[in-house]
């Protein structure tokens, strides 16, 4: 699992996002697809890559994959 200090850097970048960014991370992180995104939130494709965009930045990744990554981690399935 991540150290102490990487788990309170996490929750600390997390606490960052708006709660609508938080809920798409949530479905980020459990690995379902824009389409079913925006079809589940009533919202464009181009708004779901927005929110990912803010989010992305906000927890100073990189990409989709660091995105899953991080969520994995932030919720302790990864070792």
């Amino acid at each position: 699992s991540l150290s102490d200090d990487a788990k309170i850097k996490s929750e600390r970048a997390i606490k960052k996002l708006s709660l609508r960014e938080n809920i798409l991370f949530s479905l980020f992180s459990t690995g379902v697809h824009d389409d079913n995104i925006s079809t589940a939130l009533s919202i464009s494709k181009k708004t779901v890559s927005a929110h990912r965009r803010n989010i992305l930045e906000k927890l100073k990744l990189k990409n989709r994959n660091e995105l899953y990554l991080f969520a994995l981690a932030s919720r302790g399935e990864i070792k």
